[in-house]
């Protein structure tokens, strides 16, 4: 077998153990220039091979599946322009080399008798057993042809655009991405390539200046291009990624399908045919073998050692996982984006291409290529389908040229043609329909787009279904319209259904969460933009919040619809009274525009469009595909403006509300602590006598009552989603063990319940993360403090813990504006109990911090306090050890003070109070209850504290069988 799946997973070796990076090398296309001669003649590859107009040649590597170079000659006697278009497929004229499959619209201007040559873009279309094409072999030819099994290609098309879109909403998470240093490294390499560029074209431009003159300026501009360099690296890494996972999984679809194990894609072949990939390397260089630890067998075979197989079997679970998820991704409904299958056609290859470089922002190819559609299709008449397809597609494209007449005649020609031929109430004159709407909203028209949208989403909802993407697009263009009509509570209405079929549609991770794409949070921040219209400041702020965080996670940070979110922030926040943040929030969004769109260009970010939209002008603006026009046109249709107030002040705490959780007896007995339920009757007995909050406002769960069940749903269901409001104060406290991330075959974290199985952490433990994601997601508020005293334990001789390497890590957890989270000890350390009193010494210095100043100590200022304390305690009653608490702060204005009394208290409510009555959590030193949700349920071995100064030493010997949590 000459190339195997190892020849593009493997490429750089751990010497500590074998965690392979797993990456499939691939080299990003060169398309080939422009040649500087008229270009009468457009056709495509296909056409222009069985006209005798080009020859072709193929070249590859004889290893990689991602790489080829493809040849075109023109033969013709005069200029040509060849479209290419993504989906071809090369076919070898020997079954003993790969069918390969273009995965990029290329289109290349040739001179006559020249030779354009450029870099491709490719995936394998055969078993992953078959070689790819070797660098040069005496009669081996390709042709263009369809893919021999249509069905086939079909699936692959598909699973390149389920790889494409689960890239894009982030449910690969950080897999088969370089290390942080070697992306430093990277970023580096293209700064470098950037400055140099600069000073060359510098000196061009400038023709008297010399070259430290050229340096000179280009260094002034330093700052963006390491963000452009940043950016450009972080994209490339992740479309590499998508390239590598895709074409795992078309192997693994093929695989399937033929039945045969050699063409198998699992785990198992994953993790063989790297180790038969290291095995060749260490044959090749026997010195590698004690770099990489192991073994080698009478065979010359590496064998991994059981540390490097569990590590193998881990990275390998992970890649196999979201490879089996594109696969099962690319036949669920709902996926958008699969590229059409090439054909003979003209007409449909230049529709096809052009739609997509509109899509990508390159207007100007696009209005040549659907221009050429539409001339194509003429000759078939009008009832051809092709000619309303390409008008319609052409409108569009005059449509975010602001070429708004033009725009018009297209689609109204198209719509006439739809009607005769599909039928007044046809998605195919829905489609066309919602695209009139948008014409008339750009124009300000908005009582016609109001109709245009309503017919639209009416036939759509009989056509393709009630709960269709189609559906939601409609909704959330006739919601925006409403509120730009100034009618929010009628559009609120559209877009809050809207944004529920939103989050129905939106693909899932291989746990089955959904992940939101930049549509969802683009109907946020259209709903956000309602609410604020209708003085809802608290909701609207929410809105966008969660809009943001989708889309810089999806979009980039520097993509011109973050600029429209954070311009919305400003605005809430600011009539929130938040003068500081919304100061911020205004200038984040003034420096993403003028960065990626430039001064002149500040107008378009002012256009109430789409993210999709925004997307393309910002790719124009950038001439990402060589674009040279001016921006004028497009600059003509910047007339809607926003108007923010910025002046305004911090606002008040209104209300405080604290989940208080601490489990010192398990259900597990073989996992018991001795006062993490103390430690949380001790914090809620402070938080009600000492800073301010009711009783009613606290809940405490401790040791049986703490099960999981209950911790969520206090969390995200019963209470706190019910109870807490945007400008209120959250608190949440948890004391108890967590898990290592390599605990779990996911490299998850877990917080342990009183009924979690440790032999069981995925189906009874609590996700880290997921609960940081119902913090997020479940509690209505923009501020939340989290205190999590737990980490790993058997790290110190003679501890006897539950678990052995890395706990609770904070910045796993701390998410958003106005929010803070505390951990009693950094990733990689044990979270200790005392030896000289009965609380962990994490909580003990924690509320000691607080009750500083009368109570009115900065959290800041307590959290300093409390980590120098720690650190102190810990290391000389537990020789020599380390605890360092870990500060993650995403707090913006006013430092926080836990005491402060609330502005605006309401009542608390009761769901059930799974512990007592509603009279509350009785107290050591009122008899007064805390909470009307639990009582605390006493560790059997707390006594009356007899908590000794902190600087006190201890009498005797510091007490060794106290334990660190876990």
């Amino acid at each position: 077998m000459r190339t195997t799946i190892t020849k593009f997973l493997v490429r750089k070796l751990s010497a500590v153990a074998l965690m392979l990076p797993l990456v499939l090398s691939s080299v990003a296309p060169v398309l080939a220039q422009d040649v500087p001669v008229p270009v009468n003649q457009l056709t495509t590859l296909r056409q222009a091979l069985k006209s005798n107009q080009v020859k072709l040649k193929v070249q590859g590597d004889g290893i990689n599946t991602t790489k080829l170079s493809l040849q075109v000659t023109n033969t013709s006697g005069q200029p040509i322009k060849v479209v290419i278009p993504q989906n071809e497929v090369l076919h070898p004229n020997s079954l003993s080399v790969q069918t390969m499959l273009i995965n990029q619209d290329i289109v290349l201007s040739i001179a006559a008798g020249e030779t354009a040559i450029c870099n491709l873009k490719t995936v394998c279309a055969s078993p992953k057993t078959v070689p790819p094409p070797p660098a040069a072999q005496e009669g081996l030819n390709f042709e263009v042809g369809d893919y021999k099994n249509a069905q086939l290609w079909s699936q692959i098309a598909a699973i390149i655009a389920a790889g494409k879109e689960l890239e894009t909403v982030g449910a690969f998470g950080t897999l088969l991405m370089p290390s942080k240093e070697a992306m430093a490294k990277l970023v580096d390499e293209e700064v470098q390539s950037e400055v140099k560029r600069r000073i060359e074209k510098y000196l061009s431009d400038n023709p008297t200046q010399n070259k430290e003159q050229a340096e000179a300026a280009v260094q002034q501009e330093m700052e963006s291009i390491k963000i452009l360099a940043e950016r450009t690296v972080s994209r490339r890494e992740r479309h590499k990624r998508a390239e590598q996972i895709t074409q795992l999984a078309i192997w693994r679809m093929l695989g399937i399908n033929s039945g045969k194990p050699q063409d198998s894609v699992t785990q198992s072949t994953l993790e063989s045919d790297i180790i038969k990939e290291l095995t060749e390397q260490i044959k090749r260089d026997k010195t590698l073998i004690a770099k990489l630890g192991g073994t080698v067998d009478k065979n010359g075979n590496f064998v991994p050692s059981d540390k490097q197989k569990q590590a193998l079997d881990e990275r390998t679970s992970a890649i196999f996982d979201v490879v089996d998820l594109t696969v099962r991704r690319s036949s669920e409904a709902g996926l958008t984006g699969i590229a059409t299958l090439p054909k003979d056609d003209t007409c449909d290859t230049f529709c096809s291409v052009g739609e997509r470089a509109f899509a990508q922002g390159d207007f100007a190819e696009a209005q040549e290529l659907l221009s050429s559609a539409v001339a194509e299709a003429e000759k078939f008449g009008e009832a051809d389908a092709r000619l309303s397809r390409a008008l319609n597609s052409l409108g569009l494209c005059y449509l975010d040229m602001t070429r708004y007449d033009v725009a018009q005649e297209n689609l109204d020609r198209a719509l006439k043609l739809r009607e005769k031929v599909n039928g007044a109430d046809s998605k195919e004159v829905a489609e066309v329909d919602n695209n009139l709407g948008l014409l008339k909203q750009l124009t300000a028209q908005y009582p016609p787009a109001n109709q245009l949208f309503t017919t639209a989403i009416a036939i759509f909802e009989k056509t393709v279904g009630k709960t269709s993407d189609s559906v939601a697009g409609g909704l959330n263009n006739l919601g925006k319209n409403l509120c730009l009509e100034n009618k929010a509570d009628e559009g609120s209405a559209s877009l809050k259904r809207a944004l529920a079929l939103a989050i129905i549609n939106c693909p899932s991770d291989v746990k089955g969460n959904k992940l939101y794409t930049p549509f969802v949070a683009e109907v946020e921040t259209n709903l956000a933009e309602a609410y604020s219209q209708m003085g809802k400041n608290d909701e609207a702020a929410t809105l966008y919040q969660k809009a943001l965080s989708t889309d810089v996670k999806a979009l980039s940070g520097d993509h011109p619809f973050i600029a429209k979110i954070l311009d919305g922030l400003a605005y809430v926040t600011g009539k929130q009274g938040q003068t500081a943040e919304s100061e911020t929030f205004k200038k984040q969004a003034d420096e993403i525009r003028e960065r990626v769109l430039g001064q002149e260009n500040l107008e378009l970010a002012s256009l109430p469009l789409s993210t999709a939209a925004f997307g393309r002008l910002w790719d124009y603006v950038e001439g990402k595909k060589g674009i040279k026009a001016s921006v004028a046109v497009v600059k003509a249709g910047s007339g809607l403006t926003m108007s923010r107030d910025t002046t305004l002040v911090n606002r008040p705490i209104k209300d405080k509300w604290a989940l208080v959780i601490g489990i010192s007896q398990f259900k597990d007995k073989s996992i018991n602590l001795q006062y993490a339920a103390k430690d949380a009757s001790d914090f809620a007995d402070y938080l009600v006598h000492e800073a301010n909050f009711a009783p009613d406002h606290v809940r405490l769960l401790t040791n049986e009552k703490a099960t999981r069940t209950e911790i969520m749903s206090q969390l995200g269901d019963n209470w706190l989603p019910r109870v807490a409001n945007p400008d209120d104060l959250v608190l949440i406290f948890f004391s108890s063990h967590g898990s290592p991330t390599n605990m779990d075959v996911g490299s998850i974290n877990y917080l342990v319940a009183y009924d979690t199985d440790k032999t069981k952490l995925f189906a009874t433990g609590i996700q880290l993360q997921e609960f940081a994601d119902l913090i997020k997601k479940r509690i209505n508020s923009q501020r939340v403090v989290l205190v999590m005293d737990a980490c790993h334990s058997g790290a110190a001789v003679g501890a006897k813990g539950l678990f052995r390497d890395l706990g609770v890590d904070a910045t796993q957890v701390a998410q958003g504006s106005g929010q803070m989270v505390i951990c009693s000890s950094g990733a990689n350390q044990s979270s200790w109990e005392s030896a000289r009193y009965k609380n962990g010494v994490f909580t003990h210095y924690l509320l000691e911090g607080l009750r500083k100043d009368g109570n009115k100590a900065k959290l800041a200022t307590v959290f300093d306090f409390m980590k120098a304390k720690v650190g102190e305690e810990v290391q000389m009653d537990r020789h020599g050890a380390r605890q360092t608490p870990a500060l993650q702060s995403k707090w913006q204005g006013n430092d926080l003070v836990i005491s402060v009394k609330p502005a605006e208290p309401r009542p608390g409510i009761a769901d059930g109070d799974p512990n007592v009555p509603r009279g509350g959590i009785p107290t050591a030193s009122s008899g007064k209850s805390v909470g009307g949700a639990v009582t605390p349920v006493k560790p059997s071995n707390a006594k009356p504290s007899t908590a000794k100064p902190a600087n006190a030493k201890p009498a005797v010997k510091a007490n060794v069988s106290a334990k660190p949590k876990s």
